[in-house]
C-alpha cells in the first residue's frame, strides 16, 4: 500500500497540479528506536475547478492487510480528493482502521496555502485536544494505540478549515514625552491593513479635540511604528491622541496622552530705570514668541504712550519709541502677548 500511495502522489504531481494547493497527510509507525516508516496516507487538492462532490477526479482508497488511512466521504473512502478552494468552513474526516497497540505519528504538509488566510486544526475525539496545523509547512502529531478500544475508533481524527477572522487594528503603545523645548509623540501598532494615515489631534481639556497639520502616512505592515514632534507646545496641560483614518471612512483613535509644559519663568526688566522717556527700553527673556502690545500709565491711570512688537524670540529687546516727551514721575508699565501672557513693570522718568 505504501508504494501504491507514493506511486499515486508522484504522477499526481506531475500532472499539472503542482501549483493548486495541496494538503497531505501521512501515517507512520514509530519504532523502538524512533524512526518513522510511512504506512498509508491522503493528499487534497483545493481548486474552484473542482467540485465538491466524489467523481471520477476522486481516488477511491484501496484496502490493505496493514494500518489503513483515508479520509471518509458521502459513505465513501477516499485516497486522492479534489475539492473547491477553501472559503469557509471545510472539514476533512480521516478514517483508519487495523490499528495496532503502538505509537503512530501522523505528518501533515501544506503546499502554496501561503496569503490564503486559511487555518488548520486538528481534533482527537480520544483525547478531546485540539492542534494547530501548520498550513505553509509540516506539522508532526504523534499519538498511541493502547489497550483502549476508543483509543483506535476509527474516526478518532478530524481535521477543520476555516479562513481566518481578520484581526483588526490596534495601537499598542502611545507614549508623548517632553523633549527640551519640543514634545515627542511616538505610537506602535499591529495589524495594519487598508490604513490610509494617521493624524495627530490636541486638546487643552482632553475631551474636545481639534486636527493638527501633522499626518504620517500608514505602512501596512503587521507590526508598525511612528513618531511626530510638537513644535512650541504651550506652557499648559497639553493633550492629544492620534487618529488611524482606514481607507473606508471608518476611524480608530489611540488612548488620550497628556503632557505638561511648565510655566515659562518670563523677565522682563526696564533699564535703565530711572530712565529720560527719550530712552526707555525693554529686556525680554524667556517670553512666548508672537505680537506684543506696551502701554505707559500715568498714576491717573491715563495711557501716555502706546507701541505693538512682534517677537521672534524668546529673547529680545524693545525700545519704545516716544515721539512726545512724558514727564517727570513714577509710571505703571503693562506688557500684554501671546497665549494670555501679562506683565506689569514700573520705571522712574526722569528727562
Amino acid at each position: 500500500m505504501k508504494t501504491y500511495f507514493t506511486l499515486l502522489c508522484l504522477c499526481l504531481s506531475l500532472s499539472g497540479f503542482s501549483q493548486v494547493k495541496q494538503f497531505r497527510s501521512n501515517l507512520y509507525i514509530v519504532d523502538p528506536k524512533g524512526n518513522p516508516v510511512l504506512m498509508d496516507g491522503t493528499l487534497s487538492f483545493y481548486d474552484n475547478q473542482y467540485s465538491n462532490e466524489v467523481n471520477q477526479q476522486d481516488a477511491r482508497k484501496m484496502f490493505n492487510p496493514g494500518e489503513n488511512w483515508g479520509m471518509l466521504r458521502h459513505t465513501q473512502t477516499l485516497i486522492v480528493e479534489r475539492r473547491q478552494d477553501i472559503t469557509g468552513p471545510d472539514t476533512v474526516f480521516f478514517k483508519m482502521w487495523n490499528m495496532r497497540i503502538i505509537t503512530y505519528r501522523l505528518e501533515f504538509n501544506a503546499k502554496y496555502f501561503e496569503g490564503s488566510e486559511v487555518v488548520g486544526r486538528l481534533y482527537d475525539k480520544y483525547l478531546d485536544k485540539y492542534t494547530d496545523i501548520n498550513l505553509e509547512g509540516t506539522t508532526h502529531v504523534d499519538f498511541s494505540v493502547t489497550a483502549d478500544a476508543n483509543s483506535k475508533r476509527s474516526d478518532r481524527f478530524t481535521l477543520y478549515f476555516d479562513k481566518e477572522k481578520p484581526k483588526p487594528m490596534a495601537f499598542t503603545d502611545a507614549v508623548a514625552s517632553l523633549q527640551g523645548n519640543i514634545i515627542l509623540l511616538q505610537w506602535a501598532t499591529i495589524n495594519e491593513k487598508k490604513i490610509k494615515s494617521y493624524t495627530v489631534e490636541n486638546s487643552t481639556n482632553g475631551y474636545r479635540f481639534t486636527e493638527t497639520p501633522l499626518v504620517s502616512d500608514a505602512v501596512n505592515t503587521p507590526v508598525a511604528g511612528y513618531r511626530q514632534i510638537v513644535a512650541n507646545p504651550s506652557s499648559r496641560m497639553n493633550y492629544y491622541r492620534i487618529r488611524a483614518n482606514h481607507q473606508d471612512g471608518s476611524v480608530t483613535f489611540s488612548e488620550v496622552l497628556s503632557v505638561e509644559v511648565p510655566t515659562r519663568q518670563s523677565i522682563i526688566s526696564m533699564y535703565p530705570n530711572p530712565a529720560p522717556s527719550s530712552n526707555i527700553r525693554l529686556r525680554l527673556s524667556q517670553v512666548p514668541v508672537g505680537k506684543y502690545s506696551i502701554n505707559i500709565y500715568n498714576s491717573f491711570g491715563r495711557v501716555v504712550h502706546s507701541q505693538k512688537e512682534m517677537m521672534s524670540s524668546e529673547y529680545g529687546n524693545i525700545i519704545l519709541n516716544n515721539r512726545q516727551s512724558i514727564p517727570d514721575g513714577l509710571y505703571r508699565v503693562e506688557i500684554t502677548g501671546p497665549d494670555g501672557y501679562r506683565s506689569t513693570e514700573s520705571i522712574l522718568i526722569r528727562n
